[in-house]
């Protein structure tokens, strides 16, 4: 009989926790549309990172994590940009020179000290990065530029789109369209 009252005390337990967190509205994945929610439906959390001269940002929402890079395995006959696999939490992942996989040269010597690892349509990769500089809230529709460009270190360099932190340029990575190019799928 004990056990009987124990067991409906959990469930009743479980279930108010359940109905307090229906009771929550979350802000990223909220239903309703007010003009205040519209105007700030395109500002996104993005993380903010660097690779030899190159800063980037990529929306929060598609980081998996942020680590420092693990014990790499290189293997043979892959891309260039492919630097090798890591296994994290025993999961293989892939780590990527991004600045290799769109042909750019760096001005300064890149050390890959950490990873970011990013996932979009169910696959995962990780980008090299020096250094992870923080976060930023991005308006997607006000701060994006489209096929900008850059000048690093005397040499052009164009950026599908970039944005502007702090008064200086990023290159925007969306993974979600990044890991649907027919490259990444080796």
């Amino acid at each position: 009989m004990l056990e009987n009252e124990n067991r409906k005390t959990i469930e009743e337990f479980i279930q108010n926790i359940d109905l307090k967190i229906a009771e929550v509205k979350d802000p990223f994945h909220s239903r309703s549309t007010s003009v205040s929610q519209e105007a700030e439906a395109d500002k996104r959390r993005c993380v903010l990172f660097s690779h030899g001269s190159i800063k980037f940002v990529v929306p929060l929402n598609e980081v998996a994590e942020i680590c420092p890079l693990p014990p790499m395995t290189f293997l043979p006959n892959l891309p260039s940009w492919v630097q090798g696999v890591v296994s994290l939490r025993g999961e293989v992942i892939s780590v990527v020179d991004i600045t290799q996989y769109y042909g750019w040269e760096m001005g300064r010597a890149a050390t890959g000290k950490w990873m970011v690892v990013i996932w979009g349509d169910d696959k995962k990769t990780a980008i090299y990065a020096d250094k992870i500089i923080g976060s930023a809230i991005i308006d997607f529709e006000q701060d994006i530029e489209r096929d900008a460009q850059v000048q690093l270190e005397k040499k052009t360099m164009h950026f599908i789109q970039s944005c502007r932190v702090e008064n200086e340029q990023y290159c925007l990575l969306l993974p979600s369209e990044l890991l649907r190019e027919s490259r990444m799928n080796l």
